[in-house]
């Protein structure tokens, strides 16, 4: 999911979203601070999901909007700076301590071949399924999409189309506060609540690169195999290595195949 929020902001603006993780974090704190001023639990999911979205959009039209046409790595230092704001103001707002989340789903597991599976789990799995092919549709079969994906390409050639390439910055934004929230409620009641849980997306990444940055199934089967192979190497390896194992593997894609599993070599000719 979090890797997901990397491809949803690549594929519109080809811009890497250092924030991410942060909005991430954001979400499940929202949905908290809702559930103990007494807002049904429901309810208060739904409408931490929708300020996120909020959110998404007061910073694109705050601090991004301006930067449209900008150099990419100005804009990726904004998104580096966004980062650290908002992990400040929820340091401030919630503290640094652990706070537990309620579970959205059973937590009760279940053998299933003898191995032991937890409704939460497939639940958060099956979810993020659902949205993969959400959004693979979106982008792929509709107008809006294909927008996405021609301004990502060519943001002077898609304005000359007719295409609002401010729209398409902010809609992009949205969306990936959005995913970033829902992620974010989904493993927060494993992994504890904590301002430091947006560091997470930094796994994520190396994971998106694996997939393809401009792919939306790539997103999902680049994290489940670098998932599954960071467990198995924290299994077998000493911890430290479970830490860097990400890292190693996106240096070795970057090395082998830079645009990813599903990502597709392009040529200009001049």
């Amino acid at each position: 999911m979090i890797a997901l929020g990397f491809v949803l902001v690549y594929k519109a603006t080809e811009v890497l979203n250092f924030a991410q993780g942060d909005l991430m974090m954001l979400g499940p704190f929202l949905a908290v601070t809702l559930i103990t001023l007494k807002v049904p639990f429901v309810l208060a999911l739904v409408l931490s999901v929708l300020l996120m979205g909020l959110l998404g959009l007061i910073i694109e039209r705050s601090f991004l909007r301006s930067m449209v046409g900008q150099p990419l790595f100005s804009v990726v230092l904004a998104t580096l700076a966004i980062s650290i704001i908002i992990r400040s103001i929820a340091g401030i707002c919630w503290g640094h301590e652990l706070r537990g989340f309620p579970h959205i789903f059973s937590n009760v597991p279940f053998k299933v071949g003898g191995v032991a599976v937890s409704p939460s789990q497939i639940w958060a799995v099956a979810i993020s399924l659902g949205l993969v092919i959400l959004f693979y549709l979106f982008f792929q079969y509709t107008t809006v999409g294909i927008s996405f994906r021609a301004a990502s390409q060519n943001q002077l050639g898609s304005v000359y189309c007719g295409i609002s390439v401010k729209r398409v910055f902010t809609m992009s934004w949205v969306l990936a506060a959005v995913v970033g929230a829902v992620g974010g409620i989904l493993i927060a009641p494993t992994s504890m609540l904590q301002v430091e849980m947006g560091y997470m997306a930094l796994n994520a990444f190396p994971a998106a690169i694996l997939g393809g940055m401009e792919s939306v199934p790539g997103a999902i089967v680049g994290g489940v195999i670098l998932g599954v192979l960071q467990t198995l190497a924290g299994a077998y390896m000493a911890d430290w290595i479970k830490k860097i194992f990400p890292w190693v593997i996106l240096i070795l894609i970057l090395l082998i195949r830079p645009e990813g599993i599903f990502g597709v070599h392009k040529r200009k000719k001049v």
